[in-house]
């Protein structure tokens, strides 16, 4: 795999799914990226000693749990923590997290808008 590709690991935990950021102080690999910058702290405001683990677990047949640990004593007085669940959907689901590149996104919502206000529109007559 190249290595401008990051590499995740992930271990299953009882019914868990236990997912830890390679600890890594490579420079970001991304074209144009601060060469200052490391796997870690590409972040904004992290620092070398950030530490991310992230848990995804099976609460019932048609949800999982998305659950996030935060630390960087560097960063912030504590670890932090947040969390999701994820509801199964027979509806078509886009990938959310990283857009930067993604021109087609604004097509897609637009279209999706687009067909909203249609159906609405069909539902009045």
């Amino acid at each position: 795999m190249p290595a401008r590709v990051q590499q995740h690991r992930g271990s299953a935990v009882a019914a868990e799914l236990l997912l830890q950021q390679p600890e890594t102080d490579r420079a970001d690999p991304r074209p144009g990226a601060d060469p200052e910058r490391t796997g870690k702290t590409q972040f904004n405001g992290a620092s070398e000693q950030l530490h991310v683990v992230e848990r995804i677990r099976r609460t019932d047949a048609k949800t999982l749990l998305y659950r996030f640990t935060i630390e960087d004593p560097e960063t912030w007085d504590r670890a932090w923590t947040g969390e999701y669940p994820w509801k199964a959907t027979a509806d078509q689901i886009y990938e959310y997290a990283c857009h930067e590149g993604n021109y087609a996104m604004g097509g897609m919502l637009r279209g999706a808008r687009q067909k909203e206000a249609e159906d609405a529109a069909k539902k009045q007559e």
